[in-house]
């Protein structure tokens, strides 16, 4: 969805919005690309409220990417998992750590399918103005 957005920008400026590999240079390419259009479309302003609110998800994403994690059972079959995450920051090694309960995870996936549900139409009005 965002790497889609990113080649109709990528394709309608010449190259001129980098196409990255890793998810949150995509990101931050695709909001610039999106701030340098708000003139030109009334959309964009929306668009980058919702990317800025996608953008919340970065970490969960981290950590269910590049995390080790350590699921743990207990007799009532309740269910805790533990991530630990090793992230280098300015030549800086960075450790963090991340636990999700059931219902810790169960409202997660609530507000990203709610972010998603908002950011897909918006990215579509992106595409269609950079087609258009």
């Amino acid at each position: 969805m965002i790497g889609e957005a990113l080649l109709v920008l990528h394709q309608a400026r010449s190259a001129a919005v980098p196409l990255h590999h890793l998810a949150g240079q995509r990101l931050a390419s695709l909001r610039k690309a999106v701030e340098e259009r708000m003139s030109e479309c009334t959309h964009m302003a929306h668009v980058v409220t919702v990317l800025d609110t996608f953008q919340r998800f970065d970490r969960p994403r981290s950590f269910l990417c590049h995390g080790v994690g350590t699921l743990v059972l207990d007799r009532r079959e309740q269910w805790c998992l533990g991530y630990k995450l090793l992230c280098f920051r300015s030549n800086l090694a960075v450790r963090d750590t991340l636990f999700l309960t059931r219902e810790d995870a169960a409202s997660l996936l609530a507000d990203i399918e709610a972010v998603v549900g908002r950011l897909r139409p918006a990215l579509g009005h992106v595409r269609k103005a950079a087609a258009g």
